[in-house]
């Protein structure tokens, strides 16, 4: 029994926000490109070009980083409703506002893809740059 309780307590860690997928992800996103230089010409001139991977792996990277700020975004979201009736700063509530026009309070068990994919719309079409100016 107590063999069972100190694997319970191991494993007792939360994920990283996205998920230890999108965490190992963007492990291996950040290695340089450059890892996988293979010679192209028996040693003799060797030109590989790298931009066109880097710019692969920066935007594969940027996708991953806006799933994770989406998940944030939603969970400030939600632990704002907790400590109503007590206000936060305008920007933060300007933002709060923001996201609650399109995505309801959690209330009953749901899933959170739909919600998470709404705030990475969001922020992918730019609608919270216009708080960047009230801060």
């Amino acid at each position: 029994m107590r063999w069972r309780n100190a694997r319970r307590r191991s494993h007792s860690r939360p994920p990283p926000a996205g998920g230890w997928r999108n965490l190992a992800a963007r492990i291996g996103l950040a290695a340089p490109a450059t890892v996988a230089n293979l010679p192209t010409c028996a040693g003799m001139e060797d030109y590989n070009s790298f931009g066109p991977r880097a710019a692969a792996k920066a935007e594969r990277t940027l996708d991953l980083v806006t799933t994770v700020v989406a998940i944030e975004l939603l969970c400030a979201s939600q632990g704002l409703e907790y400590h109503r009736p007590l206000r936060s700063s305008p920007a933060v509530e300007a933002a709060h506002a923001l996201i609650r026009r399109k995505i309801k309070k959690l209330t009953d068990d749901r899933a959170l893809a739909p919600d998470i994919e709404a705030i990475r719309q969001m922020i992918t079409a730019g609608e919270f740059r216009s708080l960047t100016k009230t801060i």
